[in-house]
C-alpha cells in the first residue's frame, strides 16, 4: 500500500508530460510560470517534510534532510541539468519511507503536484534540444 501510494505520486511527471502534449503552444509563454511553480513547490515540500520530521520528533533526520535540501536548492538555482531532477525526487522519496501516518499521504500528494511542472519542463527541455 505504501509503495502503491508512492507510485501514484510519481505519476505527476506523466501528467506534466501529458500537459506538454496537450498544449505545446502554451509552453513558451508559460515557461516562467512553470519554473516558479516548480521552485515554489520545491520550497513547500522542504517545509512540509521538515515540519513532518519535527512533529515526529526526529530532529537528526530533519536536520540532515534540511542540509541536503538547501544544497540541492542552491544547485537547482545555479545549474539546469536533467539529472538534478532525479536527485530532487530522491531527496523527497527517502523521507517518505522514514515518516508514517498522515505525513506520508501529505508528502505523496505534494510530490504529485511537484511532478506536474517538472514533467512539463523536462519534456519541453527534451524537445528544445532536439530541434
Amino acid at each position: 500500500m505504501i509503495v502503491l501510494l508512492l507510485l501514484l505520486a510519481l505519476t505527476g511527471i506523466l501528467g506534466g508530460i501529458a500537459l506538454s502534449f496537450i498544449a505545446p503552444e502554451e509552453l513558451k509563454s508559460g515557461w516562467k510560470y512553470f519554473q516558479m511553480a516548480k521552485f515554489s513547490l520545491f520550497v513547500i515540500l522542504i517545509g512540509v517534510i521538515g515540519y513532518s520530521f519535527w512533529m515526529a520528533q526526529n530532529l537528526i533526520g530533519g536536520g540532515i534532510f534540511v542540509i541536503f535540501a538547501l544544497i540541492l536548492f542552491i544547485l537547482n538555482l545555479r545549474f539546469k541539468y536533467k539529472w538534478l531532477e532525479i536527485v530532487n525526487y530522491a531527496l523527497f522519496i527517502i523521507p517518505y519511507f522514514f515518516l508514517s501516518g498522515p505525513y506520508q499521504l501529505l508528502i505523496a500528494s505534494m510530490l504529485f503536484l511537484y511532478g506536474l511542472p517538472v514533467g512539463t519542463l523536462l519534456w519541453n527541455l527534451n524537445n528544445e534540444t532536439k530541434t
